[in-house]
């Protein structure tokens, strides 16, 4: 026997043929296809990022994150957070759309910092600096109605979101029940 390993192949040859292995067909279920192609809203819960790049001479940042998703590229922009490496936001963005074409692209964050306006002329000083980047991978989606993500950023520090699917019927189910929540507290409050 050579030295493939016994199987009479050179280990780089046999290396390349496992390297280029399909995975087998999975099948889906109904509940899954349904799942996938249907309409419905990502929720996009953007909480807070930590240990960011300095890119201020203060050793500080001025973050803001763009949010972009889906086809056709949908896009949100979270408000700026003032001199820090350890923004918190938590605010949520909605995106409408299928499941497919957001798990197709990933969820794209690009974190920015804000560089200042001069008042006087309204003229930018600078352009803003990207400070890190990463694209989120939505397949977890596929059997998850939540997944929650802490992802490093391509530069330094990680950022911490919740994104959520709901497909139409379970849209629907949701404002329902929160509706009948909302009326059953305003009885009460009537009532007391």
């Amino acid at each position: 026997k050579g030295k493939g390993g016994g199987s009479g192949k050179p280990k780089a040859a046999k290396a390349v043929e496992e390297k280029t292995k399909r995975p087998a067909a999975v099948a889906l279920s109904p509940r899954s296809k349904n799942r996938l192609f249907s309409s419905g809203v990502l929720r996009v819960h953007l909480k807070q990022a930590n240990g960011l790049m300095s890119a201020d001479a203060n050793g500080l940042s001025d973050p803001y994150v763009v949010v972009q998703v889906g086809q056709p590229k949908q896009e949100k922009k979270s408000k700026i957070i003032r001199e820090t490496l350890e923004p918190k936001w938590n605010e949520k963005y909605t995106f409408k759309g299928k499941l497919a074409d957001f798990l197709a692209t990933g969820l794209a964050l690009r974190m920015y910092d804000s560089d200042e306006v001069d008042r006087s002329t309204m003229d930018r000083m600078a352009k803003d600096e990207v400070i890190g980047d990463v694209t989120v991978d939505l397949d977890a989606l596929k059997n998850a109605e939540t997944i929650e993500v802490d992802a490093p950023l391509s530069t330094q520090g990680t950022v911490s979101l919740a994104v959520t699917w709901l497909n139409k019927q379970e849209q629907d189910a949701a404002t329902y029940i929160q509706s009948r929540v909302r009326a059953m507290f305003a009885r009460r409050r009537v009532q007391d």
